[in-house]
């Protein structure tokens, strides 16, 4: 095999003057004989350690001789690299020496790296995290040793362009050739086998350990880099059988173990016969699959991961009532009963936590949970247990387990045997739209499975996931997320206990009236004629209060999450019981509740995608033997509330411009790779009221990020890692406190950091004081350890600080520590007396802006705001004035000077249809303070570039500390694009940031009509959730069709079976049937585009806006009759459709009319003042 390869470079090494970079060659290059010379040797190949002791000045000296001659040179992808770094990449340009990179074609992203014998130090030195980056961190993206093998990713070759490559084999087959081989040594692959398991296998191959690869399709996937990797190893003497994976057996010994652990629960037990999919990737056949298979799949994975051989991790669909727990509970207790291993289960909820440890009671007592309500007293018995075996089975939920980098305060020196994610559909839904921490889960296991001792298999387990090539693909996310190898089994999908009852509505006058009355009818029935438990589902708590208010709390019982647990606990207890039999209820009734007899689902309108509704409809008839019935009243208009909920997280590309924006900057002017930011620091990119609506979104957009890049180009610029929490507090001690401070021992705990005097100089409050006292910091961690053992035994280090703060530690007095917070300013202009006018400037033209607003009453969209600013002499581009509008009205409007909780509002913004409205003049006032605010902060360092002011803050207020004049300045300042700011207050989570590629960053940001990948595709998943509900509820005809097409939806064949065209297509080929029009008929085309126009009309009554093509001679009698609220919409698609007056058709889930004014229903929609 290695003799092939030194023929294949052989013949692509032929030119003169050329340097051919090897990438991918790493764990080869020892072993061939490369007929040309070495150039810009690190002495890596040798020991990778051997970069940090490279002379640079020899260096320089001797390669740079030898590119004045006309030599064929090679060197390693990462001598270029450094070179590059060393800023010397010019020389060889200079010399005429062109670039040829030759990979190695069989890896994908990551490939094997130099095999070194001390691969734990380099490890160790790439993982520092010193402000001063490394050589190996400017070089590789990540480094990590997988299965004793150096696994690498590269940090980008800047220079590099496509036409430096050639392929080093340069054909490719769809066959592969069978090999005569004397003695076959065979070993595994599958189609969803990781790039670190290719690795593996290929350095196996080059030390002969195997000559023939069996690859076995699971998932049917058609990956391209896995089809070069085996065609180039096929081509260079390895055999490649193909085949498909054979039905699994249970262990015939242990068999009988399995079924000893089942029947404690009831002697009578038996395992069960679950209908799963046979192949789901390709087709819907079906076969019973027994329970005791998938727990020895398990069970015997654990075994292989113990032993270090290869093993796979195991995803389970499966459905209600099909014994889910017991599927991993089971290999659970037997590998503590016989292996004495701990398996950990993350649940994302404390009632499913303490749900599954009472029920497994009967089966084991070797299982505990930890969760926020236990006490630390508590918690430190169950980990006692734990470290002593008595406890190997232990439910946390994923935030508990990130909260502790080091998985031994948990668990001693106790072996992982398995690791289970429950309710795994949460990575996916509840990790993108509302808990990001579950995206960091899967680099967490991925550390824990590779750099610690403990290696495992990975076991998830939910009751629907959807397969898809498209977006909506929930089983590849959660794979994805979690860095998954996956043996899957699919359960059976259909339910025949479920039928459906819709009823289709086109609506006779305004949509919400009528929508209300007939659900409000539709309740009042289940309640008064029918003696059967109903579930009634909303898609916001306001739509569930409006309809609630039309019943007694006699008659229906309320459940959402911004209840008290309390009166949640007492609802379901009502329906438990009977007292009531309907219930009224959000997405928050879901998991880790089990009421078994609900008879009737009931939907106000869809909460989400046609998983979240067969999830919430499977609440019906869990009893068995009983039949349940799923209903609704469908009105097109009802994918309002999917809209107005898509909303409420999305992350903008705003968002990912703004946080890389300050990463950069943060990189120059500190001029280092590694950094920490606080989330402070992030405060003005984000529309946000408090510290962890801030975190929450800087998480998700980081994560949109690391996605973009790696499917732009499979390379991750940045790395960006959560710290554990804040350890300094940032306090201003007056004289008269400091002797009580000293009483309580804690002077030894405080730093100075600036003196009275320095911080009267630093004092921008509007009230200068005489200060008589210093600014310190404060140590909580070594206060906390130091009296963890005497005056708060028992406090965790959280609820130290928690009480500190809320003044509930006991004998300290809070008033002693007064918050503080610095705020550092830097300007991007010469010096701040420069900003200072051009943010007057700008803040003059936004007062002129917002006044035409008002002057003409209309609702204007970010778009139309930029083209205002533009017109009124901001020179800056259309995209990047647009980019600003939303975060900086966002901030204008949040703004409240006086903390008068918004009695001086000016505008409103219509989060549906993203436009804002100007109410008041108040906006006078609000910009005058903030100018006055720039001005006061300015006043004393106008001729500097970079100052530092202190800023008295609230702790106990965090909403006034947020619309603090100086942070809302120094936020607008740095939306401007006129300074930079940096937050020091103590107490703000910090993120570890390294920048591999300062180039590949500027890329983005120079790009001002960059598009998000990654917002994109979330985007059109949603489309995509509004085309095939709507199909559902209006196309299918009976419970067989409805049942079918959930399937196939599930199992990703919706596109090959149905003609349901995509929200976005439409539009687009609406758009080629104008143009076809034009072409026949100049004419129609001028009555059809010019006169037919799309408004929109905006009714306040009912807070509501409708599309409308009405005829342009019409808008004076709309204005006629009261109605002013009209504005024109963007020209895109402005004939959509052809059709009569009053016909109505949707499109991404607005509604459309084409109307005259004259029309009676148009006339009943119009609210006249």
């Amino acid at each position: 095999m290695l003799k092939m390869i030194e023929d294949e470079i052989s013949k692509i090494v032929n030119e003169e003057k050329t340097i051919y970079v090897l990438k991918g060659f790493d764990s080869i290059i020892k072993r061939i004989n490369l007929k040309c010379e070495h150039i810009f040797d690190l002495g890596i190949i040798k020991d990778l350690m051997n970069i940090f002791y490279v002379d640079d000045e020899a260096f320089m000296k001797d390669n740079f001789i030898k590119l004045s001659s006309k030599n064929i040179y090679w060197c390693l992808y990462e001598e270029i690299i450094y070179v590059e770094k060393k800023n010397l990449y010019g020389l060889v340009q200079a010399s005429g020496y062109k670039i040829k990179i030759i990979d190695i074609g069989c890896f994908d992203y990551y490939y094997p790296g130099i095999q070194s014998e001390n691969l734990k130090n380099i490890i160790k030195k790439f993982e520092e995290e010193t402000t001063q980056s490394n050589m190996l961190q400017k070089i590789y993206t990540s480094m990590e040793i997988r299965n004793g093998n150096l696994v690498i990713s590269y940090n980008k070759f800047e220079n590099e362009i496509s036409e430096m490559f050639v392929k080093l084999i340069r054909r490719y087959s769809e066959y592969y050739e069978n090999k005569k081989l004397d003695i076959v040594k065979e070993t595994e692959l599958f189609d969803n086998s990781t790039s670190e398991e290719f690795i593996q296998v290929f350095n196996e191959i080059l030390d002969g350990k195997y000559n023939t690869i069996k690859f076995i399709q699971i998932e049917g996937k058609d990956e391209k880099y896995i089809k070069k990797f085996l065609f180039i190893l096929n081509y260079m003497g390895i055999n490649i059988i193909e085949e498909k994976r054979k039905k699994r057996d249970v262990v015939p010994d242990l068999y009988n173990v399995y079924l000893e652990v089942l029947k404690r629960k009831n002697s009578e037990y038996n395992f069960r016969k679950i209908p799963m999919y046979k192949d789901p990737f390709n087709s819907n056949e079906m076969e019973d699959v027994d329970q005791s298979i998938i727990i020895d799949t398990i069970y015997q994975n654990i075994l292989r991961a113990q032993n270090n051989e290869s093993f796979k991790d195991i995803f389970v669909t499966a459905p209600t009532g099909a014994g889910k727990s017991i599927l991993f509970q089971i290999p659970a207790i037997v590998a503590a009963e016989k292996n004495e291993l701990l398996t950990i289960v993350i649940s994302p909820l404390i009632g499913l936590m303490k749900d599954q440890v009472n029920n497994i009671k009967v089966l084991t007592n070797c299982a505990a949970t930890i969760n926020s309500e236990f006490t630390p007293i508590e918690k430190e018995k169950i980990i006692e247990d734990i470290k002593e075996k008595k406890i190997s089975i232990l439910y946390i939920s994923p935030e508990t387990l990130l909260s502790n980098a080091d998985i031994e305060t948990f668990i001693g020196d106790r072996q992982i045997g398995l690791l289970v994610v429950d309710e795994a559909h949460t990575v996916s839904t509840w990790g993108k739209n509302f808990r990001p921490d579950y995206w960091y889960l899967g680099d967490y296991l991925d550390k824990l499975r590779h750099k610690t001792k403990h290696i495992f298999p990975i076991a998830t387990f939910t009751a629907t996931a959807t397969i898809s090539n498209g977006t909506e693909d929930m089983y590849h996310d959660i794979v994805e997320s979690l860095n998954l190898t996956c043996d899957t089994f699919f359960g059976a999908i259909k339910r025949n206990d479920i039928s459906f009852n819709i009823y289709n509505h086109l609506k006779d006058r305004a949509y919400k009236e009528e929508k209300d009355e007939i659900v409000i009818k539709r309740i009042r029935d289940y309640s008064e004629n029918y003696n059967e438990k109903t579930l009634v589902y909303f898609p916001t708590i306001k739509s569930l209060n409006n309809i609630a208010s039309n019943f007694s709390d006699n008659e229906v019982a309320i459940y959402h999450g911004k209840m008290d647990k309390i009166d949640k606990d007492e609802a379901l207890e009502d329906i438990r019981k009977g007292n009531k039999n309907i219930i009224l209820a959000t997405k928050a009734f879901g998991m880790g509740i089990d009421i078994e007899d609900i008879k009737n689902v009931y939907h106000f309108a869809p909460t989400g995608n046609l998983a979240d509704y067969v999830q919430e409809i499977g609440r019906a008839a869990r009893k068995p033997g009983m039949k349940g019935i799923a209903s609704t009243d469908f009105y097109k208009e009802d994918f309002r509330y999917i809209n107005k909920l898509e909303g409420m997280s999305q992350i903008t590309v705003y968002n990912i411009i703004g946080v890389l924006m300050k990463i950069l900057y943060k990189y120059k002017t500190g001029n280092r790779r590694n950094f920490l930011v606080s989330t402070d620091e992030f405060a003005h990119v984000f529309q946000a009221t408090n510290d962890d609506e801030i975190e929450n979104k800087l998480k998700a957009t980081i994560i949109a990020i690391k996605r973009d890049f790696k499917s732009m180009s499979n390379y991750v610029p940045l790395v960006f890692k959560p710290r554990s929490m804040f350890t300094k507090g940032l306090f201003f001690i007056s004289d008269s406190k400091m002797p009580i401070i000293e009483q309580y021992g804690w002077k030894k705990y405080l730093e100075l950091k600036y003196d009275r005097k320095q911080l009267e100089k630093m004092d921008v409050s509007d009230v200068k004081t005489k200060y008589t006292g210093d600014l310190y910091v404060f140590d909580f961690k070594q206060c906390w350890l130091e009296h963890y053992n005497g005056k708060y035994d028992g406090l965790t280090f959280g609820n130290f600080k928690r009480k500190f703060y809320l003044g509930e530690l006991p004998q300290i007095d809070r008033t002693c520590f007064s918050d503080r917070t610095l705020l550092k300013l830097s300007a991007k202009l010469n010096d701040f007396g420069d900003v200072e006018i051009k943010a007057i400037q700008w803040l003059n033209v936004i007062k002129s802006v917002l006044d035409d607003m008002k002057m003409s009453n209309k609702h204007y969209n970010s778009n139309e705001i930029a083209e205002l600013i533009i017109k009124k002499g901001i020179n800056n581009s259309k995209t990047k004035v647009n980019n600003l509008i939303e975060p900086l009205l966002s901030l204008l409007i949040s703004y409240d000077f006086n903390y008068t909780a918004g009695k001086y509002k000016f505008c409103d913004y219509n989060s549906k249809t993203n436009r804002y409205h100007i109410v008041s003049a108040y906006y006078d006032r609000t910009i005058n303070h903030i100018k006055n605010s720039i001005e006061n902060m300015l006043k004393s360092c106008k001729d500097n570039n970079e100052t530092i002011l202190v800023i008295n803050t609230n702790k106990d207020d965090n909403k006034k500390m947020r619309s603090d004049p100086i942070l809302i300045a120094a936020q607008i300042l740095e939306l401007l694009d006129l300074t930079s700011y940096t937050f020091e207050r103590g107490n703000s989570l910090e993120f570890f940031v390294r920048v591999n590629s300062e180039e590949t960053i500027q890329k983005v940001l120079d790009n001002h009509s960059y598009k998000s990948r990654t917002l994109t595709t979330i985007q059109k998943l949603h489309y995509d959730s509004v085309c095939y509900m709507t199909y559902f509820f209006t196309q299918l005809k009976n419970d067989d069709e409805r049942w079918q097409f959930i399937e196939d939806y599930f199992l990703g064949q919706i596109e090959s079976k149905y003609d349901i065209e995509d929200a976005t297509l439409n539009i687009k080929k609406m758009d080629k049937q104008i143009e076809e029009i034009k072409s026949e008929n100049n004419k129609y085309i001028k009555q059809t585009i010019d006169e037919v126009k799309l408004y929109e009309l905006y009714s306040e009554d009912q807070n509501e806006t409708l599309k409308l093509y009405i005829y342009e001679s019409e808008i004076e009698e709309l204005r006629k009759i009261g109605h002013n609220k009209i504005s024109p919409e963007a020209p895109v698609g402005q004939s959509l459709k052809r059709g009569k007056q009053g016909e109505d058709f949707s499109i991404n889930g607005f509604n459309y009319l084409i109307m005259k004014i004259d029309n009676y229903e148009l006339k009943n929609e119009i609210k006249v003042d």
